[in-house]
């Protein structure tokens, strides 16, 4: 005689869970920047603060991991199209020389290194004046080398970042309009991530590319649990930038 044996669980319908999943809290971007803008100008700020010095405020690239490269190669090799080879200036690959790079700020290629430079997405004098001025020199170092996302750093066309310089998207805007909704998103995801400032001419013009460009909400949302991890990350002090700044800064 065959004997079936049945546990309850095959024959008695599992009941499904009941409890509904909440939705993922996000954090509206563009309002955190409607609630930090500045009450002083940015002139006002400038004689009240030292003023701005690139290499006593934020030192210079440096090789957070000994490895020879510095953070603008680590971004050149982070940035570059798969689909073509590297070459180097040594087998060391201490030094980068051509490669494919699509540039978001001017949506052409470049394949010599030379035509490009790092852009801060929020520059370094932005972020000084953005609240950065009251930063320690360790967290400003980690500013200027932050690899903890792909979009802090940004490998773009030399003569583009020379023409952008320290400006916010109330004086600058990259050339290729398709990236227009990307560049606010990342310039305010920025300034939530490091807690900075913004003035009311730069939300203003946040405020009008969104409207111009019917930017999709993710340009001006974010999660936010993903807020609380990038915040996290930027303690994480790379131990050169803790070191004193004149042992901090490496060639460029």
């Amino acid at each position: 005689m065959l004997v079936l044996t049945l546990s309850i669980s095959s024959v008695m319908p599992v009941a499904a869970d009941a409890t509904p999943r909440r939705a993922a809290k996000t954090v509206d971007l563009l309002a955190y920047m409607r609630s930090h803008v500045q009450t002083e100008s940015t002139d006002e700020i400038e004689k009240r603060v030292p003023k701005y010095n690139r290499l006593q405020h934020f030192g210079r690239w440096v090789d957070a991991d000994s490895d020879c490269q510095t953070t603008m190669t680590e971004v050149l090799i982070r940035d570059a199209d798969p689909s073509e080879p590297l070459e180097f200036r040594d087998a060391n690959q201490c030094g980068l020389l051509k490669g494919l790079w699509n540039d978001p700020y001017t949506g052409k290629p470049y394949r010599v290194k030379t035509a490009l430079q790092i852009d801060h997405v929020v520059a370094l004098k932005n972020a000084y004046l953005s609240g950065g001025h009251g930063w320690s020199q360790a967290r400003r170092c980690t500013y200027a080398n932050y690899m903890g996302n792909d979009y802090h750093l940004l490998a773009v066309n030399g003569h583009e970042n020379m023409s952008k310089g320290a400006d916010g998207p109330e004086n600058y805007m990259p050339p290729n309009e398709a990236f227009h909704c990307e560049f606010v998103g990342i310039w305010m995801r920025v300034k939530a991530i490091w807690k900075m400032e913004a003035t009311r001419d730069e939300v203003a013009k946040i405020e009008a590319v969104i409207t111009a460009r019917r930017c999709p909400k993710e340009t001006y949302t974010m999660k936010e649990a993903e807020l609380t991890n990038e915040r996290n990350a930027t303690k994480n002090v790379p131990s050169i930038c803790a070191a004193p700044l004149t042992q901090s800064a490496s060639a460029p």
